[in-house]
């Protein structure tokens, strides 16, 4: 519903500062008439398409494509890496890591979800917990546990479906924070006011986590601990 390529363009810089390829994204948000969320994934999928297809100008390992998503940019991450596209049937769209701040993994039983869906589509259709059904890509998730707007149980779900699939999926809490570790628990939409040093944490170990598999190529895994 809301949202904006610049709301990640600090996190894109810092990932180019360390050696990465970054991408901040834009896709088709809901209106609540003809645009959905369906939308907003088929734009996803055609980011990774593009990315991939342009590799070699990019400077891109195309083997090597991270998704970073936050809460509904989370959402349309996940969803790339456990939902197949009906229109085709390889997996070019497939991240090869997901990073995932307050991600909204699981929706089947969203009213809200289901509300801006208009119909095209039932909720459990686009929620990735409900399509674990392969080895997923090496994930991270970072979540506060006060979360009201997106409960930890679903992320928590999300991953013990992924690691039954043999995926290396790790889910680090925040307690006394809520979505996207605002600790203005009484309203979690906006107006946040995340805690500093949680914010600080998760991105030190997202970095360690994708220094790990090989994406940020100025930081060793040796220099995070």
């Amino acid at each position: 519903m809301a949202g904006s390529p610049d709301w990640v363009y600090e996190q894109a810089r810092h990932y180019a500062k360390n050696g990465a390829v970054a991408i901040a994204a834009e896709y088709r948000l809901c209106d609540q008439r003809t645009v959905t969320p369906l939308d907003s994934l088929s734009d996803a999928r055609d980011i990774i398409r593009w990315i991939r297809g342009n590799a070699a100008e990019l400077g891109v390992d195309p083997v090597r494509v991270a998704a970073y998503g936050v809460s509904a940019g989370g959402q349309l991450a996940a969803a790339l890496a456990t939902i197949q596209d009906p229109q085709h049937h390889d997996s070019v769209d497939a991240p090869n890591a997901l990073v995932l701040i307050s991600p909204a993994v699981s929706v089947a039983h969203d009213g809200w979800f289901a509300r801006i869906l208009l119909e095209k589509a039932a909720a459990s259709e686009l929620s990735p917990d409900e399509h674990v059904r392969k080895r997923l890509p090496p994930t991270i998730i970072f979540h506060g546990v006060a979360d009201t707007l997106v409960p930890v149980s679903g992320v928590r779900r999300f991953c013990e479906r992924a690691r039954l699939q043999s995926s290396d999926c790790e889910v680090v809490e925040y307690p006394g924070v809520g979505h996207l570790f605002t600790r203005k628990l009484d309203s979690q939409e906006d107006d946040f006011d995340p805690d500093p040093k949680d914010v600080a944490d998760a991105r030190a170990k997202g970095d360690a986590f994708l220094a790990k598999q090989s994406f940020l190529p100025s930081i060793t895994t040796a220099a995070m601990k």
